[in-house]
């Protein structure tokens, strides 16, 4: 993670020159080398990612059981439909026949009461009864067929088994996991980014993505969701996808688990925003107001109070007030230099 540099509100120019002052115009020019601040346009920033599955999913069973079938285990491919995994049917079974019976009953005492009602040979209270017996032994017949339909486990989409976590003969819990089924056709990036992105993630920007399995070849990303906190004080959490709809990562060998390259391109939008060597930086030693020295035109040094607002690079910094562009400054030799002094630029 790229540590931030503090942000300080600039003090007066008085302050740095009262600490610097008092140059001799008898004193020889002191050799100093300079660059040329340059107007910042956009800023580049790369971070490692993880390629994970935006389509996953646990699978379990609704009921306990004791596993009977397990065809398939770990990096297996699967399709839609296919059976996952199975549990004993035998009590289930003993369930649907009882409540199938029962069903019959009530169905064949509803018909019997109907026509006796018609007869008026029972009265309509005792009609009512039978039909709502009907309906309760409709509804645990369904419920158990149901049940026994759900012995039975299926893939609800094409994908391959990341962990299997049950064996035959294990007996099972309600809601237990079977296996994770993972679709490796729709992949997204994870990157953790440090607090100071929340600065720029809402620019527009350009991602690029490099994976491992084919360095140097680039993809355009784009964010799918992120999390404005940083959770447990680990960063941004941000996920992103491939632009392109019709990619596919098995044809490039990039499987979950992987590493990426993820290369964040933002436009700058800081008024007066330039970039600076980090060597030109120097601090007041009264109250550590950052400053550069700024040469004018008749080589002579003034100090210039700046606010620095992050690192950009691993030998720049990015200044957000004081500078505007185009100023030359000195970035080596810059340390007790004197208000007002006289240098000569060393090519």
């Amino acid at each position: 993670m790229r540590k931030i540099l503090p942000i300080f509100v600039a003090s007066t120019i008085a302050t740095i020159t009262s600490c610097s002052s008092g140059a001799n115009n008898s004193t020889p020019p002191r050799p100093v080398r300079v660059a040329t601040v340059e107007q910042l346009n956009q800023t580049s920033q790369s971070y490692t990612g993880i390629v994970e599955a935006q389509e996953s999913a646990e699978l379990a069973f609704r009921m306990a059981g004791t596993m009977s079938e397990t065809p398939v285990g770990p990096g297996a491919m699967v399709k839609q439909g296919e059976l996952i995994a199975a549990i004993d049917p035998f009590d289930y079974n003993l369930q649907l026949n009882a409540a199938k019976s029962a069903f019959q009953t009530a169905e064949f005492q509803l018909q019997r009461n109907k026509r006796l009602l018609d007869e008026q040979a029972i009265s309509k209270q005792e009609y009512e009864i039978s039909q709502t017996n009907y309906t309760e032994a409709e509804s645990n017949y369904k419920a158990a067929q149901e049940m026994v339909r759900d012995t039975r486990l299926y893939a609800p989409f094409d994908g391959f088994i990341e962990k299997k976590y049950v064996n035959n003969y294990q007996k099972i819990s309600s809601g237990q996991a079977i296996v994770n089924l993972v679709n490796p056709y729709l992949i997204q990036i994870k990157v953790i980014l440090p607090e100071m992105a929340i600065n720029w993630i809402n620019r527009p920007m350009e991602i690029l993505l490099e994976f491992d399995t084919e360095p140097g070849i680039l993809y355009e990303g784009e964010i799918l969701s992120r999390v404005d906190a940083s959770i447990e004080g680990g960063g941004i959490p941000v996920k992103i996808g491939i632009k392109d709809k019709n990619f596919n990562p098995l044809a490039h060998n990039i499987h979950t688990g992987f590493s990426c390259k993820a290369l964040f391109t933002v436009q700058n939008t800081q008024n007066g925003g330039v970039t600076i060597p980090l060597s030109s930086i120097c601090y007041s030693a009264t109250d550590q107001t950052p400053f550069v020295w700024i040469v004018e035109s008749d080589k002579k040094i003034k100090a210039q109070p700046v606010t620095i607002y992050q690192l950009h690079d691993k030998d720049e910094v990015i200044v957000s007030e004081g500078l505007t562009g185009n100023e030359t400054i000195v970035t080596a030799g810059a340390q007790n230099l004197l208000n007002g002094q006289r240098v000569s630029i060393i090519r």
